[in-house]
């Protein structure tokens, strides 16, 4: 996944094993990407990863995303889509 292009707002993929999941753009620096998964009941949760997008940085606030089979660590592995006009302001 090409990680150069990804703006805030835009939403991404995430992956661990078997595991997907859906997460938005909430901030994207020199050093790293972070994500919010989108998923019901799971709200305030961010995820940093790496600027590959391959090696999770940390993590903050509960609840924590379940891992897939073998608890793998999440990492992104491609865009879900262009961020919108709104996004981007």
């Amino acid at each position: 996944m090409d990680t150069t292009k990804l703006k805030v707002g835009q939403k991404v993929l995430m992956q661990s094993g078997n595991q997907f999941k859906e997460a938005v753009v909430s901030a994207v620096s020199e050093n790293c990407i972070e994500v919010e998964p989108v998923v019901v009941n799971e709200r305030g949760y961010a995820i940093q990863f790496d600027k590959s997008g391959k090696k999770q940085l940390g993590s903050w606030d509960d609840p924590r995303p379940s891992c897939g089979e073998g608890c793998k660590p999440w990492e992104l592995v491609e865009t879900v889509g262009e961020p919108t006009p709104e996004d981007e302001t």
